[in-house]
């Protein structure tokens, strides 16, 4: 059989197993399950099983991602109104509530500028921050009346919170 280019290799080094037990034990019972589903368990009709899977997948994310879409534009529309209307929650007849929380975020636009000033302020140690870790650092360099690091840009985001 051909294998490919790594086809001479393969066999020399162990398969990469599953990473997460639990994961392993509910996909074995799963191939069970499809395995009993499917006669005869031919090469061609697990292929034919595989692709229509695929495709089902496929399928559900074009839904999601318009689903992503309208949450998105309704979203906006939403923050637009209770900023118009001075809202910050509301409670839905449902008994949920919906609200806005204003939030800062920095981005990082000249790395070698930030780089520098980590230095300069002891974070050398630090050779890469975390999103959240220069986040939260700019975040309270603004609240303490500080201007953003040099190569930093702090924008401002509304999120929503969903609560039941």
């Amino acid at each position: 059989m051909k294998r490919g280019k790594y086809g001479a290799y393969v066999d020399k080094f162990p398969r990469l197993g599953e990473e997460d037990p639990k994961r392993a034990d509910v996909i074995r019972e799963r191939k069970d399950e499809l395995r009993n589903s499917i006669e005869p368990a031919t090469a061609a009709n697990l292929a034919a099983l595989v692709d229509t899977i695929r495709l089902k997948k496929d399928s559900i994310k074009e839904v999601l991602s318009q689903v992503q879409l309208d949450l998105d534009a309704a979203t906006q529309l939403m923050i637009a109104k209770f900023e118009e209307d001075d809202i910050q929650s509301i409670r839905l007849n449902s008994g949920r509530s919906v609200s806005i929380e204003y939030e800062l975020t920095a981005k990082v636009e000249d790395r070698e500028a930030f780089r520098l000033w980590c230095i300069e302020n002891g974070l050398e140690r630090e050779l890469r921050l975390w999103p959240s870790t220069t986040d939260s650092l700019v975040k309270n360099m603004i609240v303490e009346g500080k201007k953003e690091p040099p190569g930093t840009k702090v924008f401002s985001r509304i999120s929503t919170v969903h609560r039941s």
